[in-house]
């Protein structure tokens, strides 16, 4: 999980996910940032506004994996 301020997430943004998800094949990515919707890129990374982040956070549903 990562987070960014950035409102228009590039590939750039994405590099320590994909970096990640290459040692850990089955892990969950995510990055929250503020776009304005939610969406998945081809390879899997999860991009969620940080709306999302700040209500899972309160409601107990971030885990380690």
């Amino acid at each position: 999980m990562e987070v960014k301020s950035t409102d228009r997430p590039t590939s750039d943004h994405l590099k320590g996910l994909r970096a990640w998800r290459e040692e850990h094949p089955t892990s969950r990515c995510i990055l929250f940032c503020r776009a304005p919707r939610a969406r998945r890129t081809e390879d899997g990374i999860e991009i969620l506004p940080w709306r999302d982040f700040v209500r899972r956070l309160w409601l107990h549903e971030l885990r380690a994996a």
